[in-house]
């Protein structure tokens, strides 16, 4: 069972009978709505199987998670949007990063890499593609100071909002 969010809200998320790829759903189309319900739950079930065990390094290793953001109408994603679905107040500060910084980190290989730090490479590598070639408007939005909630967001076929998140301490 791995963790996830709903809006303000923490639920679980089985990750049982997931797929390995959204290959296999229909693509989205407006005339069948239903297509981008299959291609959104594909998806979910995508980003939940390439995050399983995956822990974002920083002064504590934290899981990554899954997430939806169900944004009415034609809201813009922007801070105080953020601020709105994550139940943080005004002053705490909210950043934005680009997804090439917040995986530049957990993608490149160092010489010193065992077997196990390679792997985990590429599979930080992987969910970037993932969440590239499946996700529009992507943005990274780093809530907080020292304790720092991470949420790499982006639009689904259907057009909720979704994405990972992940806790960086840095002090």
């Amino acid at each position: 069972m791995q963790e996830g969010w709903t809006g303000k809200r923490l639920t679980n998320i089985s990750t049982k009978d997931m797929v390995s790829d959204i290959g296999n759903c229909p693509p989205p189309n407006k005339h069948f709505p239903n297509a981008m319900v299959s291609a959104d739950k594909s998806l979910r079930q995508s980003l939940l199987h390439a995050t399983e065990g995956l822990l974002y390094p920083s002064e504590s290793d934290e899981p990554l998670v899954y997430f939806e953001w169900d944004l009415s109408g034609n809201i813009p994603l922007n801070e105080q949007a953020v601020r709105k679905y994550t139940g943080k107040p005004r002053q705490v500060p909210v950043e934005k990063q680009s997804l090439e910084d917040f995986f530049k980190s957990v993608t490149e290989a160092k010489d010193w890499y065992g077997e196990d730090e390679l792997k985990q490479a590429e599979q930080f590598k992987a969910l970037q593609r993932l969440i590239t070639e499946n996700l529009t408007d992507i943005q990274v939005f780093r809530v907080g100071r020292t304790d720092i909630d991470v949420y790499v967001v982006g639009k689904t076929p259907s057009g909720k909002w979704a994405g990972v998140a992940t806790k960086v301490v840095e002090t």
